[in-house]
This record gives structure tokens, C-alpha cells and sequence, in this order.
């Protein structure tokens, strides 16, 4: 990559790990990349900072990416209510895509992305061809990543997703799997203790990490099985959570000893 295409970018995402790898993917591309971890610390930011692209997680604490998306929308300033503003989401439902256009965010991309999907992305959004107030989001089955693409795997891990990640974390990559594995465990740790007394849609929010960080290291399994219990979570049907628990836990584990295998194996 031989030139910058923005200036400052703003990452919204509250989960560490994809943080840590948005952010790698990013650096070629912008020479300022800023990170809020919820929908009101990126307010906060934008009134604070111009930003010529944003993108937006869109299940977060505090506020939503969604409400968040749509109080930029009704800023005084039009350079700061017109900012591009990308949901970048581990959902791929229509409502999910609904909910992007109506609350004014101008594209979609689809969580976890290539490096060649962000490119695509961002090169669309390069403030020489972008326009100035927000469009139909546009997904499309392409940006369901390369998870599901990847036909190689070591049971609960995808080895080609693996060994991306690898490439684009370089040293700090045996750090990142450490991270990962100490903030999934909190968070499903989170999972237990608030099960009883929580809301279905924290409950949902959980899962969606959970789930959104699973697919970045391409362990399908657990992927497509948080995509289930998230599913269950938006409905309002909390049945049966400690059953659903327990199952997520065990393919968490088998998660677990294929990266410490994977690592040892490097």
C-alpha cells in the first residue's frame, strides 16, 4: 500500500481483540486511527474531532451503534453530521441491515473482513470519492469473510484464519491469542453470573462478543453456535441458559487447547 486514503479514522468497537486487529489493518491506510469503545465515547470524540470515516460496531455498552449513528446524524455541525459512518457488525440478518439504513449509517461491512474487503471498503470512502450525506448501505454475501471461506482446520480453529492473523500481527500475535482467550473467558464468565438477572438484550449483547471474536480466528463451531444463542437472546427466549452455557463453554474449551496447540506447533 502506497498511499494514505484518510486521515483520521474513528473505530468504534468495545471488544478488545477486534480492536487490536482493525486497528493493524487500518494503519496502512490512515495516519490517525482512534478508538472509542461504545457509542457515547465516540459522540464525545466526534464533538471533540473531525473524523473522515467512521466505523461503527453496532452491539456495544452504554449506547448502541445504532442510537449512537443516528444522535451524529442530528448534529448542528453538517461536518460532523455527514461523516461516513460504516456499520461493521458479525450479524448478517436483514433486520441488522434494516437497522443500519434507518438509523443513517452510509455502508456495511460484514465482521470478520479480509484486509482485501477493507481496502474495498475504505478506497470507497476515500474522501476524494466519497459524497456527503450517507447512502443505502450496500452488503453483500462477499464480506461474510473469510471464515467460512477456509476449508483447512485443526478441529475448533480454522488454520488459514489462523495463520493470516498471524501475518498481520506479526510479534504480537502469541500476545493477541492471550488476550483472546482471557476476554472470551471473562465474558463468559460475564454469561454465568449475569444469566439470572440480566436482560435478554445484555444477554444478546455478551454473545455478540463472544461471537464476534470466535469468527476473527475463524472457529466456525463456536461461531455458528453464538450466532444460535444470539439469535434466541434477540427473540427473548432465555430457556434453558444454563444447558446453552454449558455447551458454549466446552466448545470454548476445545477453542482453547487447539490455539495452545497451534502456538506451540509455530
Amino acid at each position: 500500500m502506497d498511499e494514505l486514503l484518510f486521515q483520521k479514522i474513528l473505530l468504534v468497537e468495545d471488544t478488545l481483540i477486534n480492536q487490536e486487529v482493525a486497528k493493524l489493518m487500518l494503519e496502512d491506510y490512515c495516519t490517525t486511527i482512534d478508538i472509542a469503545e461504545n457509542g457515547q465515547e465516540a459522540i464525545d470524540k466526534l464533538q471533540q474531532t473531525d473524523y473522515q470515516l467512521i466505523l461503527m460496531d453496532c452491539l456495544m455498552p452504554v449506547m448502541d451503534g445504532y442510537t449512537a449513528t443516528k444522535t451524529i446524524r442530528e448534529l448542528s455541525d453538517p461536518t460532523k453530521s455527514k461523516t461516513p459512518i460504516i456499520a461493521v457488525t458479525a450479524s448478517v440478518t436483514l433486520e441488522c441491515q434494516k437497522k443500519c439504513k434507518e438509523s443513517g449509517m452510509s455502508d456495511y461491512l460484514t465482521k470478520p473482513f479480509s484486509q482485501e474487503k477493507l481496502e474495498k471498503m475504505l478506497r470507497k470512502w476515500s474522501p476524494m470519492h466519497q459524497s456527503s450525506a450517507p447512502v443505502t448501505p450496500s452488503p453483500t454475501n462477499s464480506t461474510q469473510s473469510s471464515a467460512s471461506d477456509d476449508t483447512s482446520s485443526s478441529n475448533a480453529v480454522d488454520i488459514a484464519k489462523f495463520e493470516q492473523l498471524q501475518k498481520i500481527l506479526g510479534q504480537r500475535f502469541q500476545q493477541f491469542i492471550k488476550n483472546y482467550i482471557q476476554e472470551s473467558e471473562s465474558k463468559l464468565d460475564q454469561l454465568v453470573t449475569a444469566g439470572e438477572t440480566c436482560s435478554t438484550s445484555d444477554m444478546e449483547r455478551l454473545v455478540h462478543s463472544l461471537k464476534s471474536g470466535a469468527a476473527n480466528l475463524g472457529c466456525k463451531e463456536m461461531t455458528e453456535y453464538a450466532q444460535h444463542l444470539e439469535d434466541k437472546y434477540r427473540s427473548g427466549d432465555a430457556n434453558n441458559a444454563s444447558d446453552e452455557f454449558d455447551k458454549i463453554n466446552t466448545m470454548f474449551e476445545e477453542v482453547k487447547q487447539s490455539l495452545h496447540e497451534l502456538i506451540d506447533e509455530k
